[in-house]
């Protein structure tokens, strides 16, 4: 019973929840990359000839995984920890943007940029649905303690618009009621 008192915790937009990264089966490819990238990124801070071995063997361990999810996240991206992935095909993340901790990422979404210098900003505990586009200087955060949620099928329009519509623009931006 101690495990579902557990499970109904709320989660956190600050602190990391690393066991919603722990692979709970053998064939768990999304868990697998993100473990991939973890390791990837421990062994990079360390100096010597056995962290550059293990960095190379990563890199093709990163590989691999990527095809068989059909993901595209690079091994220097900034992601904080407790990221779920379910579905991992077709996530497409650009190795600027910064994606906060305990957030969930659904199939077929892109965070990236439309110019190639601005990127968007996840806050922590962030739900991005299936087929969300998050391009350019976005940033989406949790003002509060209630959980934010962002997603757009094609069908609706611009996911950017979408999400700036649901979740606001933040203090400071132009467009920004609180301005």
């Amino acid at each position: 019973m101690g495990n579902a008192v557990e499970y109904l915790q709320p989660i956190s937009p600050e602190i990391a929840d690393w066991t919603r990264e722990e692979s709970s089966q053998f064939w768990d490819p999304g868990r697998k990359l993100l473990r991939t990238i973890r390791r990837y990124q421990y062994w990079q801070r360390r100096p010597g000839l056995i962290s550059r071995f293990f960095c190379k063997l990563l890199v093709l361990r990163h590989r691999f995984w990527s095809v068989v999810t059909g993901a595209d996240i690079p091994l220097n991206c900034r992601i904080g920890g407790g990221l779920l992935i379910p579905h991992p095909n077709g996530i497409v993340i650009h190795p600027d943007a910064v994606i906060g901790v305990n957030c969930l990422i659904f199939q077929q979404v892109t965070i990236g940029s439309r110019t190639g210098t601005e990127v968007p900003v996840i806050g922590g505990h962030v739900d991005i649905g299936a087929g969300t586009k998050i391009l350019g200087n976005v940033r989406i955060w949790r003002p509060r303690q209630d959980r934010r949620e962002c997603g757009c099928d094609k069908k609706r329009g611009d996911a950017n618009n979408c999400c700036r519509r649901k979740l606001g623009y933040p203090p400071g931006h132009p467009r920004s009621p609180y301005n």
